[in-house]
């Protein structure tokens, strides 16, 4: 028999009720619960899926004082996976093999791990099936943002946090750039709705401009499923948030300098990566026009 189970401690222990050490972030531990869940699914064998270990602490988190502490504990539910004892059980009975390799045991778990360089790419056309899974298992009070009306507006996802220590931020002119030409080229004041881990302080010069609104829907899942509503997102470089937001929402997108990974293999033109002094292009601001009420 063989089972399958998103490993998202990479670092740390996993005591399979929660996990210490090091803590990633949801969009990581996000592509290795899909990369298993899509693996099971082409198996035929969902029932076979244990559940993730979400919980997480991490001193990091609270040293730095960082606003999303990263703990994810009541985020998701696992009563649709193998959770429990018999989730302590097979873990610790059965070989945990890699998911290439082979194994001569009848009995055995195959774990996905982590895996930065795979990213999107080992479920990259299966967005359906891995949205309606998320929103399965997402708690309800976690989908509030699914029913936010973003018409008539555009969204930006800055991410600063651990970013901003690791020099790996985007400029906050970047985004005050984008928005203004991205105005003048609608002749429109857009509604511009920010999702950020910053502080107030720091998004400042963009927070005085007239018709901007910060808005959080409470918890990081909350954030991303609420993202992914936007009509329209001014991205961070780098970050997995917005690219799960965009994965599962499929809107137009702009990306600063040295993005990583094109989600949009169907349709290219809703993905834009702006290098530095680049003007929007017109055809993407009549994309931007399109799904705009």
């Amino acid at each position: 028999m063989e089972y399958y189970w998103p490993k998202l401690s990479e670092k740390g222990i996993d005591t399979g009720v929660i996990r210490i050490g090091y803590a990633h972030g949801l969009g990581n531990l996000l592509n290795a619960w899909a990369r298993c869940y899509v693996y099971a699914s082409k198996k035929g064998n969902v029932k076979n899926m244990i559940a993730p270990t979400w919980a997480q602490f991490s001193f990091n988190q609270w040293k730095h004082n960082d606003k999303d502490k990263r703990l994810y504990a009541d985020l998701f539910t696992n009563k649709y996976y193998i959770n429990g004892l018999r989730k302590q059980y097979l873990l610790n009975t059965h070989p945990k093999l890699e998911v290439s390799e082979a194994s001569s045991s009848k009995k055995h778990v195959k774990t996905f791990e982590i895996d930065g360089k795979s990213g999107f790419n080992a479920f990259l056309h299966d967005h359906q099936l891995i949205y309606d899974e998320l929103i399965k298992i997402t708690r309800p009070k976690h989908k509030k943002g699914l029913n936010f009306d973003f018409s008539n507006a555009i969204s930006m996802h800055i991410r600063f946090g651990d970013f901003k220590r690791y020099s790996r931020s985007t400029e906050l002119t970047f985004f005050i750039k984008t928005l203004t030409e991205i105005r003048k080229k609608l002749n429109s004041n857009i509604k511009c709705y920010i999702f950020s881990d910053a502080e107030d302080g720091e998004l400042e010069e963009l927070l005085k401009l007239e018709n901007v609104e910060r808005i959080t829907f409470g918890s990081s899942i909350s954030d991303i499923l609420g993202l992914s509503k936007s009509k329209m997102i001014i991205a961070s470089k780098g970050s997995t948030f917005n690219k799960w937001a965009s994965f599962l929402g499929r809107m137009p997108i702009i990306f600063p300098e040295k993005n990583f990974l094109n989600l949009y293999y169907d349709t290219p033109n809703l993905e834009l990566t702006l290098q530095e002094d680049e003007e929007i292009p017109d055809y993407f601001i009549n994309e931007i026009k399109k799904v705009l009420d």
